[in-house]
């Protein structure tokens, strides 16, 4: 079996990463490992050898290894990842402001999937993190696409918001995309997309007057609980606020053309 007909068959893999590259180049195993080994993070094991009698051609454009347990797989294409589908994420990356910049200068990508993994979504999704991180590092990336938000980050952020993430300090920023805009003067809305990945439901704010730094901190702060606790949020609860202004959160169809119900947070 081929080490490609090993990826395609090793099961679906959890969620999935895109490294933006200057240049089509794959890392090697060893450069990998010295990235994570930087980080504090394990190294990978070696895959089985390809059978393949391209084998040497195969090992140019695909990564096969072993890390925390599950199987990796890394695919080097030697083209740009589609714009159709980067320009909306980078062009709202308010957290990145020269997105589209840098971006629109790659010319190759790195396709990195964890397949058999263990664990919960957000064990999964801190495994996935820490792999890209340090791929990231060793291949040069200019940036990463995370799939399930989706949404896109800097090489630097990434790899720097990823260290000590557990658990109980979720990235959450790493993978939840909070869109703000403004529907009528003087209010914000907001909606997320990202925390399907972690069977939540997304979150809304329509229209809002309240400050958009406060409402990123609610959304942030609240997609962080929902993805270490889960859907706990009934409809009609009330989230954070204050003892005089209670947040009550409303399980409601999508204004956004979105399927299935929301969590739509009503001041």
């Amino acid at each position: 079996m081929t080490q490609e007909n090993q990826a395609a068959e090793g099961g679906a893999p959890f969620g999935l990463s895109f490294l933006l590259l200057p240049s089509a180049a794959l890392p090697t195993l060893e450069a990998l490992n010295a990235a994570l080994a930087a980080r504090g993070v394990a190294p990978a094991s070696p895959g089985p050898p390809s059978e393949s009698p391209e084998g040497e051609e195969v090992a140019q454009r695909i990564l096969v290894c072993e890390f925390e347990g599950a199987d990796a797989f890394v695919s080097l294409m030697p083209a740009p990842f589609p714009w159709a589908d980067l320009q909306g994420p980078a062009e709202t990356a308010w957290w990145w402001p020269e997105a589209t910049t840098v971006l629109q200068g790659h010319t190759a990508h790195l396709v990195v999937a964890l397949r058999n993994t263990e664990g919960d979504a957000l064990d999964q999704s801190l495994r996935l993190t820490r792999f890209s991180a340090g791929l990231a590092e060793a291949a040069g990336a200019l940036g990463i696409y995370w799939g399930s938000g989706p949404l896109v980050h800097s090489r630097a952020a990434f790899v720097a918001d990823s260290a000590g993430a557990t658990r109980e300090d979720v990235p959450v920023h790493l993978w939840v995309d909070p869109r703000l805009f403004s529907t009528r003067e003087g209010t914000v809305s907001v909606f997320t997309s990202g925390l399907a990945t972690f069977g939540a439901m997304e979150i809304e704010i329509r229209e809002s007057s309240d400050r958009p730094e406060d409402l990123l901190e609610l959304v942030f702060g609240l997609s962080s609980y929902l993805i270490r606790h889960g859907p706990v949020i009934k409809d009609g609860d009330t989230v954070g606020g204050t003892p005089e202004e209670q947040i009550v959160a409303r399980h409601l169809p999508s204004e956004w053309e979105r399927e299935g119900l929301v969590l739509v947070l009503e001041f």
